[in-house]
């Protein structure tokens, strides 16, 4: 099976699996944006997992 060729909506540069996943390239909905199009707003870098912090409490009410 072949792989599908995607490209950027605004500037029709070619986009590949790779760029995707090293963040050359970004995935907003059903979009794909090269680097040079998306929005600052838009990129994330950061490969860190957000944990909540261990001390946190989850309350539960239950209707009487």
């Amino acid at each position: 099976m072949g792989r599908a060729i995607t490209y950027c909506v605004q500037c029709s540069k070619r986009v590949s699996d790779a760029d995707l996943s090293s963040g050359k390239a970004f995935r907003v909905g059903d979009r794909i944006l090269c680097d040079g199009c998306t929005p600052d707003a838009i990129k994330i870098k950061s490969s860190t997992k957000v944990t909540r912090p261990r001390d946190a409490i989850t309350t539960v009410l239950k209707k009487p």
